[in-house]
Protein backbone atom coordinates (compact mmCIF):
# COMPACT_ATOMS: atom_id res chain seq x y z
CA UNK A 1 0.00 0.00 0.00
CA UNK A 2 1.21 3.34 -1.32
CA UNK A 3 2.36 5.61 1.82
CA UNK A 4 0.35 9.05 2.06
CA UNK A 5 1.11 12.92 2.94
CA UNK A 6 -1.15 14.30 5.92
CA UNK A 7 -1.16 17.54 6.92
CA UNK A 8 -2.61 18.58 10.21
CA UNK A 9 -3.96 22.52 10.55
CA UNK A 10 -4.00 23.43 14.52
CA UNK A 11 -2.06 21.21 16.52
CA UNK A 12 -0.68 22.65 19.73
CA UNK A 13 0.28 20.41 22.82
CA UNK A 14 -2.49 18.53 24.23
CA UNK A 15 -5.05 19.78 21.07
CA UNK A 16 -7.20 17.20 19.03
CA UNK A 17 -4.65 18.14 16.55
CA UNK A 18 -1.80 16.93 18.34
CA UNK A 19 -3.32 13.35 18.69
CA UNK A 20 -4.28 13.35 15.75
CA UNK A 21 -0.55 13.51 14.86
CA UNK A 22 0.18 10.80 17.02
CA UNK A 23 -2.56 8.56 16.45
CA UNK A 24 -1.50 8.85 12.94
CA UNK A 25 2.22 7.77 13.46
CA UNK A 26 0.70 4.65 15.39
CA UNK A 27 -1.05 3.95 12.09
CA UNK A 28 2.46 3.95 9.77
CA UNK A 29 1.10 4.51 6.86
CA UNK A 30 2.09 7.95 6.09
CA UNK A 31 5.34 8.67 4.62
CA UNK A 32 4.77 12.39 6.05
CA UNK A 33 3.65 13.70 8.58
CA UNK A 34 3.15 17.55 8.99
CA UNK A 35 2.11 19.88 11.49
CA UNK A 36 0.77 23.92 10.49
CA UNK A 37 -0.58 26.62 12.75
CA UNK A 38 0.73 30.08 14.54
CA UNK A 39 1.39 28.21 17.86
CA UNK A 40 4.43 25.38 18.06
CA UNK A 41 3.71 23.51 14.63
CA UNK A 42 6.05 22.34 12.31
CA UNK A 43 5.01 25.23 9.66
CA UNK A 44 4.19 28.79 10.61
CA UNK A 45 0.95 29.15 9.39
CA UNK A 46 -2.25 31.50 9.48
CA UNK A 47 -5.43 30.13 7.91
CA UNK A 48 -6.64 33.90 7.27
CA UNK A 49 -4.01 35.23 5.43
CA UNK A 50 -1.34 32.58 4.34
CA UNK A 51 -0.86 29.83 1.48
CA UNK A 52 -2.09 26.62 2.00
CA UNK A 53 1.15 24.04 2.25
CA UNK A 54 0.76 22.25 -1.28
CA UNK A 55 0.42 18.73 -2.18
CA UNK A 56 -1.10 16.74 0.94
CA UNK A 57 -3.56 13.99 0.30
CA UNK A 58 -5.01 14.27 3.35
CA UNK A 59 -5.69 17.39 5.20
CA UNK A 60 -7.24 17.52 8.93
CA UNK A 61 -8.20 21.23 10.17
CA UNK A 62 -8.74 21.54 13.54
CA UNK A 63 -8.42 25.52 13.87
CA UNK A 64 -10.52 27.38 16.06
CA UNK A 65 -11.63 29.90 18.75
CA UNK A 66 -14.41 29.89 21.54
CA UNK A 67 -14.99 33.48 23.23
CA UNK A 68 -17.80 34.93 24.78
CA UNK A 69 -20.18 36.91 22.81
CA UNK A 70 -22.18 38.86 25.35
CA UNK A 71 -25.18 40.77 23.96
CA UNK A 72 -25.20 44.75 24.62
CA UNK A 73 -21.53 44.44 25.68
CA UNK A 74 -18.53 46.22 23.96
CA UNK A 75 -16.95 43.43 22.17
CA UNK A 76 -20.60 41.65 21.10
CA UNK A 77 -20.10 42.64 17.33
CA UNK A 78 -16.29 42.07 17.61
CA UNK A 79 -16.20 38.74 18.64
CA UNK A 80 -19.32 38.04 16.33
CA UNK A 81 -17.08 38.72 13.17
CA UNK A 82 -13.99 37.63 15.17
CA UNK A 83 -14.86 34.05 15.35
CA UNK A 84 -17.09 33.92 11.57
CA UNK A 85 -13.44 34.74 10.36
CA UNK A 86 -11.52 32.16 12.55
CA UNK A 87 -13.93 29.09 12.64
CA UNK A 88 -15.61 29.55 9.25
CA UNK A 89 -13.62 32.01 6.69
CA UNK A 90 -10.34 30.41 7.63
CA UNK A 91 -11.17 26.66 7.22
CA UNK A 92 -12.76 27.27 4.11
CA UNK A 93 -10.33 29.38 2.45
CA UNK A 94 -7.86 26.52 3.27
CA UNK A 95 -10.34 24.18 1.74
CA UNK A 96 -10.78 26.15 -1.53
CA UNK A 97 -7.07 26.24 -1.76
CA UNK A 98 -6.38 23.38 -1.31
CA UNK A 99 -8.33 21.56 -3.58
CA UNK A 100 -7.60 24.28 -6.43
CA UNK A 101 -4.24 23.16 -6.12
CA UNK A 102 -5.23 19.53 -6.67
CA UNK A 103 -7.18 20.38 -9.83
CA UNK A 104 -4.72 22.71 -11.05
CA UNK A 105 -1.50 20.64 -10.52
CA UNK A 106 -2.78 17.42 -10.24
CA UNK A 107 -5.95 16.90 -11.91
CA UNK A 108 -5.58 13.01 -13.00
CA UNK A 109 -4.68 11.45 -9.72
CA UNK A 110 -5.66 8.60 -9.36
CA UNK A 111 -6.12 7.91 -5.54
CA UNK A 112 -8.46 9.53 -2.88
CA UNK A 113 -7.73 12.95 -1.53
CA UNK A 114 -9.56 14.03 2.14
CA UNK A 115 -9.95 17.17 3.81
CA UNK A 116 -11.82 16.87 6.84
CA UNK A 117 -12.92 19.68 9.49
CA UNK A 118 -13.80 20.47 13.24
CA UNK A 119 -16.97 21.78 13.58
CA UNK A 120 -19.13 21.14 16.51
CA UNK A 121 -22.38 20.27 17.97
CA UNK A 122 -22.66 23.66 19.06
CA UNK A 123 -23.66 24.24 15.04
CA UNK A 124 -26.96 22.98 16.43
CA UNK A 125 -27.17 23.69 20.32
CA UNK A 126 -28.21 27.69 21.45
CA UNK A 127 -25.77 28.34 24.24
CA UNK A 128 -26.09 31.22 25.97
CA UNK A 129 -23.32 34.40 25.69
CA UNK A 130 -21.95 32.05 22.59
CA UNK A 131 -23.54 33.78 19.12
CA UNK A 132 -20.32 34.08 17.41
CA UNK A 133 -18.95 30.31 18.15
CA UNK A 134 -22.31 28.75 17.46
CA UNK A 135 -23.34 30.98 14.85
CA UNK A 136 -19.80 30.76 12.89
CA UNK A 137 -19.69 26.48 13.84
CA UNK A 138 -23.65 26.45 11.66
CA UNK A 139 -21.74 28.37 9.23
CA UNK A 140 -18.70 26.18 8.80
CA UNK A 141 -21.03 22.77 8.82
CA UNK A 142 -23.01 24.17 6.30
CA UNK A 143 -20.48 25.44 4.25
CA UNK A 144 -18.81 22.05 3.99
CA UNK A 145 -21.65 20.19 2.71
CA UNK A 146 -22.47 22.92 0.53
CA UNK A 147 -18.61 22.53 -1.20
CA UNK A 148 -18.71 19.06 -1.13
CA UNK A 149 -22.14 18.89 -3.30
CA UNK A 150 -20.37 21.58 -5.58
CA UNK A 151 -17.83 19.53 -6.15
CA UNK A 152 -19.49 15.77 -6.66
CA UNK A 153 -18.38 15.28 -10.09
CA UNK A 154 -14.83 15.00 -8.62
CA UNK A 155 -14.69 11.65 -7.70
CA UNK A 156 -11.55 12.07 -5.85
CA UNK A 157 -12.09 14.23 -3.46
CA UNK A 158 -13.63 13.64 0.10
CA UNK A 159 -14.79 17.03 2.39
CA UNK A 160 -16.37 16.56 5.71
CA UNK A 161 -17.01 17.40 9.17
CA UNK A 162 -17.04 16.17 12.64
CA UNK A 163 -19.60 17.96 15.35
CA UNK A 164 -17.95 16.71 18.90
CA UNK A 165 -19.47 17.78 21.95
CA UNK A 166 -16.95 18.79 24.76
CA UNK A 167 -13.47 17.55 24.27
CA UNK A 168 -12.15 17.21 27.59
CA UNK A 169 -9.02 18.49 28.89
CA UNK A 170 -8.01 20.33 25.69
CA UNK A 171 -6.43 23.90 25.49
CA UNK A 172 -9.68 25.55 24.25
CA UNK A 173 -11.80 23.56 26.69
CA UNK A 174 -9.56 24.59 29.72
CA UNK A 175 -9.97 27.90 28.44
CA UNK A 176 -13.66 27.55 28.17
CA UNK A 177 -14.43 25.69 31.82
CA UNK A 178 -12.84 28.94 33.51
CA UNK A 179 -16.14 31.15 32.09
CA UNK A 180 -18.35 28.46 33.40
CA UNK A 181 -19.49 28.40 37.22
CA UNK A 182 -21.98 25.49 36.78
CA UNK A 183 -21.65 22.51 34.21
CA UNK A 184 -19.82 22.87 30.70
CA UNK A 185 -21.80 20.87 28.99
CA UNK A 186 -24.93 18.53 29.03
CA UNK A 187 -23.33 15.11 27.68
CA UNK A 188 -24.67 12.25 28.67
CA UNK A 189 -20.82 11.37 29.38
CA UNK A 190 -19.61 13.29 32.51
CA UNK A 191 -16.37 13.92 31.02
CA UNK A 192 -17.21 14.67 27.57
CA UNK A 193 -15.09 13.19 25.12
CA UNK A 194 -11.51 12.38 25.27
CA UNK A 195 -9.29 13.68 22.79
CA UNK A 196 -7.31 10.41 22.16
CA UNK A 197 -10.73 8.36 21.41
CA UNK A 198 -11.82 10.89 18.89
CA UNK A 199 -8.54 11.58 17.20
CA UNK A 200 -8.77 7.56 16.66
CA UNK A 201 -12.04 7.84 14.97
CA UNK A 202 -11.04 10.68 12.52
CA UNK A 203 -7.73 9.30 11.53
CA UNK A 204 -9.45 5.61 11.17
CA UNK A 205 -11.79 7.75 8.74
CA UNK A 206 -9.55 9.48 6.96
CA UNK A 207 -7.62 6.41 5.78
CA UNK A 208 -10.23 4.19 5.27
CA UNK A 209 -13.57 5.62 4.76
CA UNK A 210 -13.41 9.17 3.21
CA UNK A 211 -16.25 8.28 0.15
CA UNK A 212 -18.34 7.23 2.53
CA UNK A 213 -18.49 10.63 4.66
CA UNK A 214 -18.14 12.75 1.79
CA UNK A 215 -20.49 15.29 2.60
CA UNK A 216 -21.39 14.61 5.78
CA UNK A 217 -21.09 16.45 9.11
CA UNK A 218 -20.89 13.47 11.61
CA UNK A 219 -21.92 14.43 15.10
CA UNK A 220 -20.33 12.63 18.11
CA UNK A 221 -21.52 14.33 21.49
CA UNK A 222 -22.55 11.60 23.59
CA UNK A 223 -26.69 12.52 23.42
CA UNK A 224 -26.09 16.36 23.93
CA UNK A 225 -29.36 18.35 23.46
Amino acid sequence: MNKRKLLVVGARTNSLGAHCVEEAKRKDRYEDIVTAGITNEDISFDVLHGDMPPGYLDVIMTVGTNEPSVPASDFFLPSVQWQMDANFIGPMRCLDQWFRWWITNDPDFLGELNFVVISSNSAHIARSNSVGYCASKAALSMGIRSFARSIREYDTFNVWAYEPGWIDGTPMSSEVRERFVGPAHRMLRDDGLYPAELARMIVGDVLDRGSMLHGSCVRVDAGEQ
